[in-house]
């Protein structure tokens, strides 16, 4: 996890160890291990301070704070109640992490190694678990749609640096930026509508592929489905073996499903998606080329992904020389 460069074109990241917990380790450009960094275990993020000196957050319950020299492995707890990953200060040998306070409110507070000692910046933007410098030492975090700043120089609250109109970019996590400050890359997880058309389109691309296991993913266990010629599969397996059968039939047999409204109800636990569909394979008779509409029902999983829990396929149009013999 965390994979972070380092000198020489080698890296650094947290690795897994069975019985031990996620430790630091340093690693070549061609994959080499090279060897371990840090002796502290169950380690969820890092920050490098200097040649000598890591900061680190713990996952654990009381979510710790650890500070290690890397000459003499020492260790100390600097603080608990952290959220997320710690950020190195530029020019400073100095970190600032968000944490809580007695209520549970998070802060950004700057923690300087010399001292040992937290000072209070601003209050952390709400919901937001994640923070940076801006190559113009500014404080980076994220909201929604919007990327937003906090100037140590100015103090105040944060203000709005940069807010997006792209559908894609409706729930900004994170921001990063390149070592010489000209690029951004920008992690935003999905709204819902795109989250289910980007299931869909995964879909298609695996009956293109002939992917049993791709289109399986998509599927609930216990879903139901009612093909365009009202065949009724009453499973995720048994929709997936009349893939496969079709698949083993027809070695051109592809289906294409494009949906034209998602609507979600207003819990979020359920949407509905309507499209058109097509299909086309070449039968003993000739090349036949079907469509029609569709309803899908959605339903959000434990972990938060879109999974089909039913489908109703609608055959419309039949053309072709071997549509006679279907």
């Amino acid at each position: 996890y965390s994979p972070k460069p380092a000198a020489n074109g080698t890296l650094t990241l947290l690795r897994e160890e069975p019985g031990i917990g996620t430790r630091l380790w340093h690693y070549g450009a061609d994959g080499r291990q090279i060897g371990l960094v840090a002796t502290a275990d169950h380690l969820g993020y890092y920050a490098r301070i200097d040649d000598h000196t890591v900061a680190f957050y713990v996952n654990e319950t009381k979510r710790g704070f650890l500070i290690e020299d890397l000459r003499t492995h020492t260790i100390t707890r600097a603080g608990e109640g952290i959220r997320g990953q710690p950020a190195l200060v530029p020019r400073q040998r100095a970190v600032t992490v968000l944490r809580d306070d007695s209520a549970g409110v998070a802060w950004v507070e700057r923690y300087d190694v010399a001292t040992g000692k937290f000072t209070r910046l601003v209050k952390a933007v709400p919901g937001a678990g994640w923070h940076l410098w801006s190559p113009r030492g500014t404080i980076i975090q994220t909201s929604g749609n919007r990327i937003l700043e906090w100037d140590p120089a100015k103090g105040g609250d944060w203000s709005v640096a940069w807010s997006s109109g792209d559908r894609e970019l409706q729930a900004i996590s994170r921001v990063v930026f390149s070592p010489a400050g000209d690029r951004i890359a920008i992690v935003s997880a999905p709204g819902d509508e795109q989250a289910i058309r980007n299931a869909r389109q995964l879909s298609n691309e695996a009956i293109a592929a002939h992917d049993t296991a791709a289109f399986a993913r998509s599927l609930q266990a216990d879903m139901r489905v009612v093909t365009g010629t009202g065949i009724v599969r009453e499973s995720r397996d048994a929709y997936v073996q009349g893939m496969a059968e079709q698949f083993a039939q027809f070695r051109d047999v592809v289906y294409v499903r494009t949906p034209t409204t998602i609507e979600r109800s207003a819990d979020r636990t359920l949407a509905a998606e309507h499209g058109t569909w097509t299909g086309a394979w070449t039968a003993p008779t000739g090349p036949v080329a079907v469509g029609g509409t569709y309803l899908a029902q959605w339903q959000r999983g434990d972990g938060g992904a879109w999974l089909l829990r039913a489908e109703l396929f609608v055959r419309l149009t039949c053309s072709g020389t071997g549509c006679m013999s279907r």
